[in-house]
């Protein structure tokens, strides 16, 4: 052992590792390069630090220098007080130590025994209410009456009145199994009582498969058709602790069959038949045979349940429906193709019962639908009744036109949009009322004969009890006065009003007279609500003044320098409907036009 110093040529100064080191009674001396107290006789050393022998160990943490709350654990780390937070404390993030929850996360899992505790900062795992210490497990405290599981399950007898069982806690499960038969609809009922106030059912098969559950509170209730024969299971729960009854009926087969290889045949009737929905995986189909053309009309009536109608051709197809949230459904469709037709009758929502159901023939349709099958009409005064059997209907109607005639057509309904469509032979569209009314009219003057055809559609609106219209078509006659040049009027100056229609819209009627040169002439056209367009022309159809201005009461005055034939062209411009058509004209000579010179 020896004592090192060392100074170098430029005299600073070197620290060693006894540099500021006070072992008290002995000194510092260096050894491998670190501090040790040799302390004088009677003393021996303990760290850095000479102390009399016999006395008692050097104890940082006496008395305990750790005073912050939470944080009184002391520990003598190499003779230095350390605190450390208290049993049941952590510290956090900021250097606090806060209080742990033992209990968060649970680590009570057992079975049963799931309610946690903290004592003396650590979890205690206790049994749940309704059970009781067992060795390390817990059981009930009451007998169980069913078995929670498929192995020990209660078999249950089938059509048996209600029978009792109990919820002993409310983590308790029952299970009851029996043998199905195959094709068989069976329910099963339970109702809660004793303090419980819901049952909860779930169906499910030998494999565990679950099958059908009711999970909506109150009383548990399951109907199924069983396609198999075979065990099956009901598990019974309610989160509660009370009693319940329950009971399994066996409803029978399945009054008709769920596909169309299993359909019920039926036949065209005026009267409804009964029958029922079992659960809401029951469906009810039905076959018939359908004649070509002939209007069908199927209906589902009930008091239970939403009742979805769906209409099916021979290739599943769906050819019409109604699935409405209604307890009436209906559907009525033309059927053109011959042959077997499928309806289908299910449940739209959560619940099931009795219904009726009727198909009824309606037979064909009282006008073709098509120009080949048109029905041939003739004008005539009265209106004449018809129907719109379906919706979208069509009704053609042909009839033979007389060229320079006109010819009105009107559909006339109580609540439904009645479009009407004039076609000519070929099946062009000539003209065509499809304003939204119940009063449709098409008018026109035709410029040639032969045959014409009506196109009347239910547009909008219709419905099974609004099916009814009326339709009418006349001749008008002919124009009162000609479209042209050609044809025109020949008229005279008169001090009086001569009355004329407007025909159809934007009519024309032309007047013809003869002018003497130099004299002043005035022709009116005068209207109830019509504006009345005025042209005067030439004797080559030129127009030489023409007053358009948008009034009721319309006038042109001229004076012509030479005399001759010239034509008045009179027109219903606008405004134009079959309730204001006429108007009155006149054509006066105010004499002859002079200037006076004075």
């Amino acid at each position: 052992m020896g004592l090192i110093s060392c100074s170098g040529g430029n005299n600073e100064s070197v620290q060693t590792p006894c540099e500021g080191v006070a072992c008290g009674p002995g000194r510092c001396e260096v050894s491998d390069d670190r501090p040790v107290c040799a302390c004088d006789p009677g003393h021996h050393a303990e760290g850095l630090t000479c102390l009399r022998d016999g006395t008692p160990p050097f104890d940082p943490c006496a008395p305990n220098p750790c005073m912050h709350a939470g944080r009184g654990q002391c520990s003598n780390v190499q003779g230095r007080a350390v605190c450390a937070c208290d049993p049941g404390k952590v510290e956090d993030g900021s250097g606090q130590c806060v209080s742990l929850d033992a209990c968060e996360p649970n680590p009570c899992t057992a079975p049963h025994k799931t309610n946690c505790s903290v004592v003396e900062g650590q979890p205690v795992c206790a049994c749940v209410s309704g059970y009781v210490p067992q060795g390390e497990a817990c059981v009930l405290s009451v007998p169980d009456d069913h078995g929670n599981t498929p192995a020990e399950s209660s078999p249950v007898i089938i059509d048996a009145p209600p029978t009792g069982g109990a919820f002993e806690s409310t983590e308790d499960v029952d299970v009851f199994s029996f043998q199905a038969q195959a094709g068989h609809i069976y329910a099963f009922t339970c109702n809660p009582g004793g303090g419980a106030t819901d049952c909860r059912v779930s169906l499910s098969d030998a494999a565990g498969q679950v099958l059908a559950v009711d999970n909506n509170g109150g009383t548990g209730f399951i109907v199924y058709e069983y396609p198999t024969a075979g065990t099956y299971f009901f598990r019974v729960s309610s989160g509660q602790v009370g009693t319940y009854t329950y009971r399994l009926e066996d409803l029978g087969f399945d009054d008709h069959g769920d596909t169309p290889s299993e359909a019920t045949p039926v036949t065209p009737s005026s009267t409804s038949v009964g029958a029922i929905l079992h659960a809401t995986t029951d469906v009810d189909v039905f076959s018939f045979e359908a004649a070509a053309g002939h209007i069908y009309e199927l209906a589902c009536n009930t008091s239970a349940f939403d009742c979805d109608l769906v209409l099916l051709n021979a290739l599943g197809t769906v050819v019409a429906s109604d699935t409405t949230h209604t307890t009436y459904a209906r559907v009525r469709v033309e059927l053109n193709t011959p042959g077997t037709y499928f309806f289908r009758i299910q449940p739209g929502g959560s619940t099931v019962g009795a219904y009726t159901y009727r198909l009824q023939d309606l037979g064909v349709d009282d006008h073709g639908d098509t120009l080949a099958t048109a029905t041939p009409i003739t004008p005539g005064t009265s209106g004449v009744p018809a129907q719109f059997e379906v919706s979208r209907d069509e009704d053609w109607f042909s009839f033979t036109a007389t060229a320079g005639r006109l010819y009105d057509f009107t559909c006339s309904t109580a609540s439904i949009d009645c479009d009407v469509y004039l076609l000519d032979a070929t099946g062009n569209v000539v003209a065509a009322d499809t304003t939204s009314t119940t009063v449709t009219r098409v008018r026109r003057k035709f410029t040639t004969g032969g045959t014409f055809y009506y196109r009347v559609v239910a547009s909008s609106g219709w419905n099974v009890s609004y099916t009814s219209y009326t339709y009418r078509l006349q001749d008008l006659g002919v124009d009162d006065h000609g479209d042209t040049l050609a044809t025109a009027t020949p008229i005279t100056p008169s001090a009086s009003w001569v009355p004329a229609q407007f025909e159809v819209s934007r009519d024309e009627d032309w007047f013809s007279f003869t002018a003497t040169a130099g004299r002043l002439y005035e022709f009116s056209c005068s209207t109830a609500s019509i504006d009345c367009d005025l042209y005067l022309l030439d004797s080559e159809g030129k127009v030489i003044v023409a007053n358009t201005t948008s009034t009721s009461t319309t006038r042109v005055r001229w004076r012509p320098t030479t005399g001759g034939t010239f034509y008045y062209r009179v027109v219903a411009a606008s405004g134009w409907n079959v309730s204001y058509t006429s108007y009155s004209y006149q054509l006066q000579d105010l004499g002859e036009y002079t200037v006076k010179v004075q």
